[in-house]
């Protein structure tokens, strides 16, 4: 009889560990999670006071805030460094597709969203980002577009492709995307018309003048675009989507660009609309056409005015 209360006795002993050792490993997750979203919470705090300053300063701060982050990750996570593993979703994509969860189109879209998310989350963590164009809007919304590349699209036309942070656009903000639009200056001497009009304004005639070289338009939506960015990677900075903007590749003979790029973005019951403008750029060689390319860009000609700079708004005297 002792025996046999002996065997039910241990028997419950053990049971009653398991349960313990499950509790405390929900406990455990539940400090976690606590603490990645007061980390999270924390830098988007400081990252909305941030992004509306000027370039210089809002590089510097905005790397401090993201090692600061950093330190507090690595506090939230002591101790169980094995569940911070910013690789874990494609671990999970790939063991679905080979268990037959997923079809190969799906895992390959997801996977190539994660490869773009984990990208900027090594670039964003790493502090090792400059913006080629970044620019400021209302909302406390800035762009910063970065890393550009040459590539083609589907019909093997050269394009320009430029990875982008859109800060102060979060999971729940609703986007409206609105236009793209490029035009492109070249220097050239002034024919008589113009003549005519610079000897009007009192300018000189004879040096060679920025004309407007034509201008091209188009939708301002990216090529990919990406919200809920902690999805991926659950310890991903809050206050931060991430996209790759498209832009067609210029005019051998276009030496400067202004890009006008917008969009609304609608957080709550408010609506900012922004309009990031970058005037007379100039173009760098990797940016235009090569020898062999081919202008495929929506071109609209510049008229008459618009190449001798007169604003047709204004009556000439």
């Amino acid at each position: 009889m002792a025996r046999t209360i002996l065997i039910i006795l241990v028997v419950a002993l053990a049971g009653g560990g398991l349960l313990y050792q499950r509790h405390m490993a929900q406990v455990t997750e539940q400090e976690i999670e606590e603490g990645l979203r007061e980390a999270r919470r924390t830098f988007e705090d400081k990252a909305a006071s941030i992004v509306t300053e000027d370039t210089e300063a809002y590089l510097s701060r905005i790397a401090t805030a993201l090692t600061a982050y950093e330190q507090e990750l690595d506090r939230v996570y002591e101790g169980y460094e094995d569940r911070r593993d910013p690789n874990a979703y494609a671990a999970e994509v790939k063991k679905q597709l080979e268990e037959g969860q997923i079809e190969e189109a799906s895992a390959s879209s997801m996977l190539e969203a994660f490869d773009l998310v984990k990208d900027a989350y090594d670039t964003l963590m790493q502090g090792n980002w400059t913006p080629v164009l970044t620019a400021t809007g209302p909302g406390n919304i800035r762009i910063d577009i970065y890393d550009f590349d040459r590539t083609e699209d589907m019909d093997g036309n050269p394009l320009l492709e430029g990875k982008a942070f859109f800060w102060g656009v979060q999971e729940n903000t609703r986007i409206s995307w609105g236009q793209l639009r490029l035009e492109y200056w070249y220097t050239a001497p002034p024919d008589p018309e113009m003549k005519r009009i610079l000897r009007k304004q009192g300018k000189p005639v004879d040096a060679e003048v920025l004309q407007v070289l034509g201008r091209a338009e188009g939708d301002a939506t990216p090529y990919i675009f990406l919200q809920s960015l902690d999805d991926y990677i659950p310890t991903f900075p809050a206050f931060v989507s991430v996209g790759i903007i498209r832009l067609p590749a210029m005019p051998r003979d276009a030496e400067k660009v202004d890009i006008e790029y917008g969009f609304t973005a609608r957080k709550g019951g408010d609506a900012f609309d922004v309009m990031a403008a970058w005037e007379q750029l100039d173009i760098p060689p990797a940016w235009t056409l090569g020898e062999s390319d081919v202008w495929a860009a929506d071109e609209i000609e510049a008229t008459r005015d618009e190449i001798l700079g007169i604003d047709p708004n204004e009556e000439e005297d």
